[in-house]
């Protein structure tokens, strides 16, 4: 019997293991292709209504859930959804009017101000006003008097700001974008409303929140941004509670991300849409 080189066989087996893996790879999308056919979500007249969007799209998800096990075949199904119904960031969030003047509020606090001049160039026609507190901006947008107000994001070391974070989730508020100040009370400052930025592009990050998950769950919100190739940029999982994270990738990457975890993780809510880098000062 010829005795076969070691890594001969080391190669042949890896070849074969690949293409066993190109097949497998290939058969959990068209899995999750034909569960978007089979389990097609009610979207006409919701479109544009992202409260309802998200309701028909768990919907669907939940009839496809036995089918669609794996987290491949769970990007595929979103994908066929995002296709066929040509969904985009606006069916899944509200969104400001582009073009039209932008109302803002905030507390002339720390280095709230160079934040604004930050968050100014985003805007097209920013209008701004002033708020004893961040309390007082927040209810200025809860009311309709403006459209987005800025608060501190997190510290110097990263630390989250709570009392910002306890607002954000008491007012239902959307993460619209983040800036960088060189000093004063937060270094980072966020830009939140009722509704995210228009025509944001290049890479994004994907900001959302889901009752405390039990370990399958968890591993089902990872490995769908592993797939999709995101990368995590911040993750919190309390013992009880909501958690949340946030995970940024290529705009159309995020956009399955977010349809699939809408289908597949019961409560998810989608939190923040914005450009993946802060804006910065020089």
């Amino acid at each position: 019997m010829t005795r076969r080189d070691p890594a001969e066989v080391s190669r042949t087996n890896a070849e074969e293991l690949a293409r066993e893996r190109e097949k497998l790879t290939a058969g959990e999308r068209l899995i999750g292709r034909d569960a978007a056919n089979l389990f097609t979500p009610d979207l006409s007249g919701v479109k544009g209504d992202p409260a309802q969007t998200a309701e028909q799209i768990f919907l669907s998800g939940d009839r496809a859930r036995e089918i669609c096990r794996t987290s491949l075949s769970r990007l595929s199904f979103a994908a066929a959804l995002i296709e066929q119904y040509a969904i985009t960031e606006s069916d899944l969030f509200p969104v400001l009017v582009k073009g039209e003047p932008t109302r803002l509020l905030y507390a002339r606090a720390g280095a709230a101000d160079r934040a604004y001049r930050l968050f100014s160039s985003l805007l097209s026609d920013p209008r701004v006003g002033y708020a004893e507190s961040g309390s007082d901006a927040a209810e200025g947008v809860e009311s309709g008097d403006a459209d987005l107000l800025i608060l501190p994001y997190a510290d110097a070391f990263g630390n989250p700001v709570l009392s910002s974070r306890a607002l954000t989730d008491t007012y239902g508020l959307y993460l619209a974008a983040l800036a960088k100040v060189k000093a004063g009370d937060g270094l980072l400052y966020g830009l939140h409303g009722r509704a995210i930025l228009p025509g944001i592009e290049g890479r994004v990050t994907l900001h959302l929140s889901l009752p405390a998950p039990d370990p399958a769950t968890a591993a089902d919100l990872f490995a769908i941004a592993r797939d999709a190739e995101l990368v995590p940029s911040g993750i919190a999982l309390p013992e009880d509670g909501r958690a949340t994270a946030a995970f940024s990738g290529k705009r159309e990457d995020c956009l399955a991300a977010a349809v699939a975890y809408l289908a597949f993780l019961p409560g998810c809510e989608l939190r923040g849409w914005r450009p993946e880098k802060p804006l910065s000062e020089r």
